[in-house]
């Protein structure tokens, strides 16, 4: 059986609310979102954790949203490629 944790939200959490909003939207519990949120955290290694950490605060943006302008900015230069040689062999290799 799993270990049972109680945490308490502090002011700087979404509401439970917009937790449950958005777990609906991606066809999850809260619970669901929650683990997937703590392995993801889990499994970044330190020094890749840091430097997102130090680059998020030198542009003043916050991990989420360098996470996700990151991988878009990926994504469309995957695209642009596609675009002009027809096809992107390209795996994410990183």
């Amino acid at each position: 059986m799993a270990d049972i944790i109680n945490i308490r939200l502090t002011k700087d959490c979404p509401e439970v609310s917009a937790m449950d909003e958005a777990a609906k939207a991606l066809g999850i519990s809260r619970n669901e979102m929650i683990v997937r949120a703590i392995t993801m955290m889990v499994n970044f290694d330190t020094t890749f954790y840091k430097k997102l950490e130090k680059y998020s605060e030198n542009i003043r943006v916050p991990i989420h949203l360098t996470i996700k302008n990151t991988i878009i900015k990926r994504w469309a230069q995957d695209n642009a490629k596609k675009a002009v040689w027809v096809t992107n062999n390209d795996l994410l290799l990183e």
